[in-house]
């Protein structure tokens, strides 16, 4: 496979497209074919050694992907594709990716992401406490009821303290 990786040293020049074996997940791993890419600011820290010069060289910089689950590790119980889940109700005082309008609706889930920086513990300085990331797709009547469009289907990325098992 291919990765782009920091490989001797930091900085933006040093980043470089590597060949790689295909990875096998560990126990309680999971492994993601890699659709799609989304590089932020931390990536750029990362990649230029201002976010902590102490990460492990090579590494591949990538706080957002998302794609399909390849392979599981022994251990891995989590949420998968398919299972009907609920998100939570909440209303905290602080940032949330949780969309106001999902709340309290049942969905089922349609992709594993993989673990994630948290933005709701990161925004308030909590650290990056990875979390689990799902795409789970709504019905809109199930979202804003019986008038809406009965053939249309939402999906949100949530993460799994979002979430709680029907």
């Amino acid at each position: 496979m291919k990765a782009y990786e920091v490989r001797d040293t930091f900085g933006v020049d040093a980043l470089t497209v590597s060949e790689r074996p295909d990875p096998k997940p560990g126990p309680g791993q999971v492994v993601v074919n890699t659709r799609a890419v989304s590089l932020n600011f931390r990536d750029l820290l990362v990649i230029k050694g201002d976010y902590n010069r102490k990460l492990p060289l090579p590494m591949t910089p990538c706080s957002d992907c998302s794609g399909e689950v390849a392979a599981v590790g022994d251990g891995v119980t989590r949420v998968k594709v398919g299972d009907r889940v609920r998100t939570k109700n909440i209303h905290p005082s602080t940032h949330t990716r949780l969309p106001r309008y999902a709340r309290g609706h049942e969905g089922v889930v349609e992709r594993l992401h993989g673990a994630h920086v948290f933005p709701d513990s990161a925004a308030v300085g909590k650290g990056d406490d990875p979390q689990w990331l799902y795409t789970v797709r709504f019905d809109a009547q199930e979202l804003w009821g019986a008038d809406a469009e009965p053939k249309l289907k939402v999906s949100i990325e949530a993460f799994e303290p979002y979430l709680e098992h029907v």
